[in-house]
């Protein structure tokens, strides 16, 4: 199979597993909304999944799936069902986030849980420890969420006292979406309010597992991403991001498409990212307590 980074596509083709995929988790959300007071401990369980899976599409939406058009692949993933991260912004940080050669380089790439040297000896003792657990299952686990509320909140405070109209409307319809959100809970009011926040944060944790180790520093970036060879359950809930040195080598390619990709070049894959590989994310549990990594980056990495 010859793949390239970008799949070519007529204007009118339609990727249709995505399609239905979004459709069913839409539907799967409404579900377990209704059935919050009837089945409390299963709808909320299943709320957790659906949000977690949220995630995962909204990932899809934004590397130019299931249509060629982008706002409207924008317009299918507005609604923030897990509340945290604004599409627009993700969008944003995570598509720098592609640029291989910056992989794992603080205060480049956007989703590098890594420092320099110099800003390690700044920081203080609580500093320290804090990015020590921050590298450890347990402490990604503990501090996604409010991580990830501080630098939304971060952004929001710029963007809206110095950003465009463009960045300002984005984060009015954001929080305007929210509330729309919440209201519609309460006034249906079957699933707890407080219920569904909590499985939001359960949902964030969930993506920050997958999310724990997918990087590494590395001269080369072809050694940077992971490849995880996890169960059927995770494949979907992840939407094959597993396999994310293939993910990062040809980001356009649907995920429906990766697993059997991977397959038929896995030796390849392995090769070229130095064999950066688990054989399931139970592997992960090793540093439930202990750094997978030090949070000191070692260096310029450049190809």
């Amino acid at each position: 199979m010859k793949v390239r980074g970008k799949i070519p596509r007529s204007r009118l083709s339609i990727e249709w597993p995505t399609l239905g995929l979004i459709a069913a988790n839409y539907l799967l959300w409404t579900a377990c909304l209704l059935a919050g007071k009837a089945m409390p401990i299963a709808s909320a369980i299943l709320m957790c999944v659906v949000l977690t899976l949220q995630s995962s599409i909204v990932h899809e939406l934004i590397h130019g799936h299931p249509t060629n058009h982008n706002a409207l692949n924008f317009c299918l993933g507005i609604l923030p069902l897990t509340l945290w991260y604004p599409i627009h912004l993700f969008k944003e940080t995570h598509l720098r986030h592609h640029e291989n050669i910056h992989i794992t380089i603080p205060d480049v790439d956007p989703e590098s849980y890594f420092c320099w040297f110099g800003c390690w000896q700044q920081k203080s003792k609580l500093g320290r420890f804090y990015a020590l657990a921050n590298m450890t299952l347990v402490g990604r686990l503990l501090f996604s969420v409010p991580n990830t509320l501080l630098e939304i909140l971060q952004r929001a405070i710029i963007d809206l006292r110095t950003g465009t109209s463009i960045q300002r409307m984005h984060w009015f319809i954001h929080f305007c979406l929210v509330i729309l959100i919440f209201v519609l809970i309460i006034r249906l009011d079957s699933m707890p309010l407080a219920v569904y926040i909590a499985c939001a944060a359960i949902a964030h944790s969930m993506i920050s597992i997958r999310a724990f180790f997918e990087h590494r520093p590395a001269p080369d970036p072809m050694h940077r991403s992971v490849i995880v060879q996890s169960n059927w359950f995770f494949q979907l809930l992840f939407l094959n991001n597993n396999f994310h040195a293939v993910h990062h080598r040809y980001p356009s390619l649907p995920w429906y498409r990766l697993s059997s990709l991977y397959k038929e070049i896995q030796s390849d894959v392995l090769e070229k990212n130095q064999r950066f590989y688990f054989s399931g994310y139970s592997k992960w549990l090793t540093f439930l307590f202990r750094p997978v990594h030090s949070p000191i980056h070692p260096g310029p990495l450049t190809k």
